[in-house]
């Protein structure tokens, strides 16, 4: 796989021609929105996707590791409350920042990821992720792989077993997952979360076995309920 051989090579690099900088004894991180290169809206919709979606898969690390690693509430990022590194350090005590852009060129996409210590505001270690769109499937494991390694914590095969079970083969499934998750992370209001439901719903038809949307769909369902609108969204909510 395309992406992973990058993250290997970029371990081994950094291996073989100096030692990658130190991290802090607390490995406590922030991951802060991912950023779209230009101005493409669906773009920046599965930026934001796989900014929840690495920091869904980053509770298995936290799980894994018992304490050494932890990383600040993504509903804290959700609510504007993690916007910059020094946000990150200042009112969230994090050690570690992880900032992300993605862009797409020529049918690929390619993610940036760079690792920040946050007291000394310099970049640890960076590395970059990068796939065609039609393999865009690949983008469920090599950012947490990526992210793991950065952080030297090697996944267990338990924990690689209990993501596995989570992820869908299908790119069209996965493409709609991404943009449903990346609406309803920043909605504020109910026209966006119905377009988020929308877009859950179609990856479910996509892939009928992706347990992923369709609790990222349960969710969506339950706040539009909350905010008043027809309650048909609760039953609908309850069925995925």
């Amino acid at each position: 796989m395309p992406t992973v051989a990058a993250v290997c090579a970029w371990i081994a690099d950094r291996e073989w021609f100096a030692p990658m900088p130190p991290l802090p004894d607390s490995r406590h991180l922030a991951v802060i929105r991912f950023e779209a290169v230009g101005s493409d809206p669906e773009l920046q919709q599965l930026a934001d996707g796989l900014t929840e979606n690495l920091s869904q898969d980053l509770r298995f690390l936290e799980q894994q590791t018992l304490g050494e690693f932890w990383q600040v509430s993504a509903r804290r990022r959700r609510k504007g409350q993690v916007k910059t590194i020094e946000e990150a350090h200042r009112n969230h005590n994090a050690s570690l920042a992880l900032t992300g852009q993605l862009e797409r060129v020529d049918g690929r996409l390619g993610l940036d990821l760079v690792l920040h210590d946050t007291a000394a505001r310099h970049v640890l270690r960076e590395i970059r992720i990068e796939d065609t769109f039609n393999n865009l499937v690949s983008f469920q494991s090599a950012p947490l792989e990526a992210v793991s390694g950065l952080l030297e914590c090697q996944l267990s095969q338990e924990t690689l077993r209990a993501l596995r079970s989570r992820w869908t083969t299908v790119v069209p499934s996965f493409v709609s997952d991404l943009r449903g998750l990346g609406l309803a992370a920043h909605a504020d209001d109910a026209a966006t979360l119905e377009a988020s439901a929308d877009l859950l719903l179609e990856s479910v038809e996509a892939d009928q076995v992706n347990g992923r949307a369709r609790c990222a769909f349960g969710e969506v369902a339950a706040r539009l309920v909350e905010q008043g609108t027809s309650g048909a969204w609760g039953d609908r909510g309850l069925e995925a």
